[in-house]
């Protein structure tokens, strides 16, 4: 019996992860010219992650790269994928307990949060990466949903 369903939130409960593809596309067309492909690579990494592989001791590009998301962030269209709420709605009804796990942070949800208000009411927990200290594949997050 199945009684918890888990949740990537980009590309899987929102239509996000082309745009996400765009945004880190430019930045890294603007810092590593030479090298292709690296909005791919970075893909379910926390910003922390990201900043200490290719923009490591420099906090002040950091700083403003940080800016930068959180400005595109907060103008990008938080779209749910086609069928997700009645998906998860179903899982409810059938007495499956829902969670997003996501690594992205909490100042990202607020986005999230302003544009769909009842996604709190959608899934029974929310797990940002705040919430733990090493990102997905890492069996840490899943750790943390267990003891919560």
């Amino acid at each position: 019996m199945i009684k918890a369903c888990l949740f990537d939130l980009d590309g899987v409960v929102f239509d996000t992860e082309p745009l996400y593809t765009l945004f880190y596309r430019d930045i890294f067309k603007e810092y590593y010219p030479h090298e292709q492909g690296i909005e791919y690579k970075i893909k379910g990494q926390t910003l922390r992650e990201i900043y200490d592989a290719y923009f490591p001791n420099d906090e002040a590009l950091q700083a403003s790269l940080t800016r930068r998301l959180y400005a595109y962030e907060a103008q990008m269209p938080y779209r749910f994928i086609d069928g997700l709420e009645d998906f998860v709605q179903h899982l409810k009804q059938i007495g499956v307990k829902t969670a997003i796990v996501t690594s992205s942070n909490n100042d990202k949800m607020e986005n999230v949060y302003a544009q769909h208000a009842n996604i709190k009411q959608l899934f029974d927990r929310v797990f940002t990466a705040d919430d733990f200290t090493e990102s997905k594949p890492s069996p840490e997050p899943y750790l943390t949903l267990h003891a919560n």
